[in-house]
């Protein structure tokens, strides 16, 4: 058994309830959610100590609603460590505010 703290540094959650991924419709395998308890059954006899969520490429202009759906799920499970969010960094400084978010 492992017996260090395993920090998973890249996962992807989805809610396809919540949110749209127009790119996952042409994958069967993604055509569902994904959970933390997804991630907690996958991990087996592992504990997984913390995460950090990378951004699935939301439908724009959906990228707020996927940081506030993980802030959500931040907000009731600790393991959720850090979000890699996405952003239009191509709007330049009219995104600045929405950075500081």
């Amino acid at each position: 058994m492992i017996d260090f703290p395993i920090i998973d540094t890249h996962i992807h959650l989805l809610d396809q309830k919540r949110l749209k991924y127009s790119w996952a419709s042409g994958a069967p395998k993604l055509a569902r959610d994904w959970s933390m308890q997804d991630l907690t059954e996958r991990a087996g006899p592992y504990e997984i100590e913390g995460i950090v969520f990378v951004e699935v490429d939301v439908d724009m202009p959906l990228y707020r609603d996927e940081a506030q759906w993980v802030q959500s799920i931040a907000d009731r499970d600790p393991r959720l460590m850090g979000c890699v969010a996405a952003l239009p960094l191509e709007q330049g400084a009219s995104i600045e505010p929405e950075i500081a978010q």
